[in-house]
């Protein structure tokens, strides 16, 4: 097995077993609130009606604040991905103009394009599954870059096509730098801990209120408290697992730069 398979098995895994451990914990509170409520439930004819208002209120802000916090992660992994696509395509475009040009430059613009994208699997990507900064070496190289392809700059009666090839090469390095402070941004972008708190707390809240309706049949209770449960843990789990987009269970792997060098081998036959 990959270990990309190994990580989606274990991603999987982890969900069912939090799913299960949840559910057990849940219809244990649930007998044990029903047992120690049934007398506070027959005493107050008001008692269903005012949890219910309540949970109301709490529920709907909780859904909202929740449903907010997943869309939002998970468009920054989306973003996250497209980025390093992007950089590496950019990065494939000056290789490739490498190739109209003459050596030493071709020879020097190319070997930079490659130690480029060697070193963004080879160091940076290590740092960013444990969200910690982007080593500062990629900076260099790309700089380098930048002014070895800067050097072949077109003579004042050179052609149109070439004026225009040195211009979309000047532009695709632009671009890769922008994906490149887009991608270190990202990777250590988490929620701020007060978000968490917030996510955490407002389940809390939300599932404790549940837990005292007074619903016919201690199966239903169990049917629907265990359920809405399940669903809140499984929610905050997949909050967790997206938050860093280069790190976790569902972390974004280094394929746009494997596919880049694939490129670089296959434009210089």
């Amino acid at each position: 097995m990959t270990d990309a398979v190994l990580v989606y098995v274990g991603l999987i895994f982890g969900g069912i077993l939090v799913a299960v451990v949840t559910a057990l914990v849940a219809a244990g509170i649930v007998i044990v609130v029903q047992r120690f409520t049934d007398a506070a439930r027959e005493r107050h004819d008001g008692y269903v009606d005012a949890i219910g208002m309540v949970f109301a209120v709490v529920g709907v802000l909780y859904a909202i604040v929740l449903a907010f916090v997943v869309i939002t992660v998970w468009d920054q992994m989306g973003s996250a991905r497209q980025d390093s696509f992007t950089e590496a395509t950019a990065l494939v475009d000056v290789y490739a103009y490498a190739e109209n040009v003459q050596d030493p430059a071709r020879s020097e613009i190319q070997l930079l394009a490659r130690s480029y994208a060697e070193q963004v699997i080879r160091d940076e990507w290590p740092a960013m599954q444990h969200h910690e900064s982007v080593p500062l070496n990629g900076w260099n190289t790309l700089d380098r870059l930048r002014e070895a392809v800067r050097g072949t700059g077109p003579h004042a009666d050179a052609s149109d096509a070439t004026v225009d090839s040195y211009e979309a090469a000047m532009n695709a390095l632009t671009t890769a730098s922008e994906a490149r402070t887009a991608r270190a941004t990202a990777s250590t972008r988490g929620l701020p801990l007060v978000m968490w708190f917030l996510l955490v707390g407002g389940g809390l809240l939300t599932i404790a209120f549940a837990y005292l309706f007074d619903i016919a049949g201690l199966v239903s209770q169990l049917i629907f408290t265990v359920g809405l449960t399940v669903m809140v843990v499984l929610l905050l789990y997949a909050v967790y697992q997206l938050e860093y987009p280069f790190a976790r269970g569902e972390r974004i792997e280094a394929d746009a730069f494997r596919f880049a060098l694939a490129r670089f081998a296959q434009l210089s036959g």
